[in-house]
């Protein structure tokens, strides 16, 4: 009976060290509120955050907005103060909430362990939204 016990609690310690070194580190996420208008200041950044992955895109999850889908709002993944590159383009975002991929489309690509901010910016009326992203 003590065999079996001893064989099982070092089974289980096994399977959860290979568990713990298998898992993929998972993507960091980070919370952005945005109030932009034409008459105070049309766009805004986030801080910056350091890219921990080689994916092609970014991705914007939207908690809450005033966001219709005749407001003239955008967003991109922008370089560091220094550097503004615009690495998306201008992507439309149209609904008040769920998520959105960015896609990096320009020549120049985002790279792994350097660092970027969410960019939002509208072109008409005054727009709140907030949500988490990752590069």
């Amino acid at each position: 009976m003590m065999n079996k016990k001893k064989i099982f609690k070092t089974l289980g310690l096994t399977v959860a060290a290979a568990m713990l070194m298998a898992t993929p580190a998972m993507a960091q996420f980070t919370s952005y509120h945005f109030e932009v208008d034409m008459e105070y200041g049309n766009e805004q950044h986030t801080n910056v955050v350091e890219k921990d992955n080689d994916r092609d895109c970014a991705y914007v999850v939207i908690d809450d907005s005033n966001i219709v889908s005749t407001d003239k709002f955008y967003m991109s993944v922008n370089g560091p103060y220094f550097y503004n590159y615009n690495y998306t383009g201008d992507v439309k975002i149209v609904r008040s909430s769920g998520w959105a991929p960015l896609k990096y489309n320009q020549p120049e690509k985002p790279q792994r362990e350097n660092n970027y901010r969410l960019r939002g910016v509208t072109k008409n009326l005054s727009v709140w939204i907030e949500g988490e992203w990752e590069s």
